[in-house]
């Protein structure tokens, strides 16, 4: 069984299996809560689907994006996979990737978790 990320105007992002999603979105929550102060932009688990809420979700990206940048190696190593993810799905909302080697590292980690 997988659930969907999608888009309010149902564009597809991402259909991983339900464990993995179900993860992924609480690790994003998690985040937000903790570490950054905001709401991650997914909305809740709902009949095998996820809301993203485009514009909260990329705003998520770019303040998890930038705490990373200031975060020692543990932060890293604790989060760094649900950023690779984050990155690749805001990637595929047209949010342009930087060229820094940080960023292209993320999102090739998230490119083989996504596929």
């Amino acid at each position: 069984m997988s659930i969907l990320f999608q888009t309010d105007d149902g564009s597809e992002l991402w259909w991983p299996a339900s464990a993995i999603a179900r993860l992924f979105h609480d690790q994003l929550a998690s985040i937000g809560r903790h570490l950054l102060g905001i709401e991650s932009g997914l909305g809740p688990i709902e009949a095998d689907e996820i809301a993203v809420d485009r514009e909260a979700f990329l705003a998520f990206t770019d303040a998890f994006h930038a705490h990373l940048g200031n975060a020692g190696e543990r932060t890293h190593a604790m989060v760094g996979v649900a950023f690779g993810i984050a990155l690749l799905l805001a990637g595929r909302l047209g949010r342009p990737i930087g060229d820094d080697p940080v960023s292209q590292r993320y999102l090739e980690q998230g490119r083989r978790l996504v596929g």
